[in-house]
């Protein structure tokens, strides 16, 4: 490219054409994607402007890591980092300009997103959750077992509350931190509190009492939080198999 000086200027190049972050929720940032920049053609230096988001939905789009300055010798290289946090439902669109000494126009990258409904969805594993004992020396005795509670939104979950129902739910109980776990292996396990994180995982601990001369028996542990589908109802099995 020959310049208005007629001075000969290295020409942009990108490693993407295009940047397409999918769906994302609502106010919920997506993971950075970088767009590297190089000068074509060698020359002693290349100047990286600040690069700038432009577009109808260039508010959504945010720069968080981005080259400027001088850069010395040929195929100077420029990394800019992007995310994208919808603010409406539906396809977003916007441009990433990088401008330079190596041509008179900038580099456009196309940006894409789309924008969908934040959500509330929690899992419960597993279910059901079958207690087993198979020496009948020891009738009444069941180790403990873990439900585990995995939040798989894109938004916090607030728990509030946990019971025991069902016909053999006094047989049941919630330890939690009143029990002690080294010898299960789950010393250092995160026991369910107030919230889960989008993404992260809790546990709920239970003890399943059986009897003496009671061969099966049977519980639901219910769940009541703010995620789709709630209560969330776990089935509680316990039985004796023949030694």
């Amino acid at each position: 490219l020959v310049g208005q000086t007629g001075t000969a200027q290295p020409i942009l190049s990108s490693n993407v054409s295009y940047v397409d972050f999918g769906v994302v929720a609502l106010g919920t940032r997506s993971q950075p994607q970088t767009v590297v920049v190089t000068s074509a053609v060698a020359l002693p230096s290349v100047t990286f402007n600040s690069p700038s988001i432009t577009g109808p939905n260039a508010s959504d789009f945010t720069l968080v890591d981005a080259c400027a300055g001088t850069e010395p010798g040929s195929s100077a290289v420029c990394g800019v980092a992007v995310i994208f946090k919808p603010s409406i439902t539906g396809p977003e669109t916007a441009s990433l300009n990088v401008l330079s000494s190596a041509s008179l126009t900038p580099l456009s990258i196309s940006l894409t997103g789309s924008g969908a409904p934040a959500s509330r969805t929690v899992t419960a594993t597993p279910n059901p959750l079958i207690f087993s004992n198979s020496n009948p020396d020891w009738p009444g005795y069941f180790p403990f077992g873990v439900v585990s509670l995995t939040n798989t939104g894109s938004q916090t979950v607030h728990l509030n509350s946990f019971k025991v129902t069902g016909t053999n739910a006094s047989q049941v109980s919630l330890p939690w931190g009143n029990y002690d776990y080294t010898n299960y292996g789950y010393l250092g396990t995160s026991f369910c509190g107030a919230v889960i994180s989008p993404g992260e995982s809790c546990a709920v601990p239970i003890i399943f009492n059986l009897p003496t001369g009671v061969s099966s028996e049977s519980a639901t542990l219910i769940i009541s939080d703010d995620a789709v589908g709630s209560p969330q109802k776990i089935s509680l099995q316990a039985v004796v198999y023949p030694y």
